[in-house]
């Protein structure tokens, strides 16, 4: 049985980090980004990757490719950099 903290905690985890990653991952399956969205899809990209690396103490500097247009195959690579990040978060609850 979970303790009233482990259930606050997981709910802050899904809240914070897991429900936003699931919802940017169903609107880039869904189309509901555009190229002019690719600013902020590297931002949240870049934040979650540093959160991710800072909950296993590794410290790097984080590069991401430089994409200009959201095609098909740029919208595959961020659905499967965020299905990772994903991934790992419900692994770390």
């Amino acid at each position: 049985m979970q303790t009233e903290k482990q259930i606050i905690d997981k709910f802050i985890v899904d809240t914070i980090v897991i429900d936003p990653i699931t919802n940017i991952i169903e609107k880039l399956k869904n189309n509901l980004f555009y190229t002019h969205d690719i600013k902020y899809l590297k931002f949240k990209l870049k934040e979650f990757t540093k959160l991710a690396l800072e909950l296993i103490n590794i410290n790097l500097k984080i590069s991401l490719p430089n994409l200009t247009v959201l095609n098909d195959y740029n919208k595959q690579r961020f659905i499967s950099y965020f299905e990772v990040l994903l991934k790992y978060f419900k692994q770390a609850e």
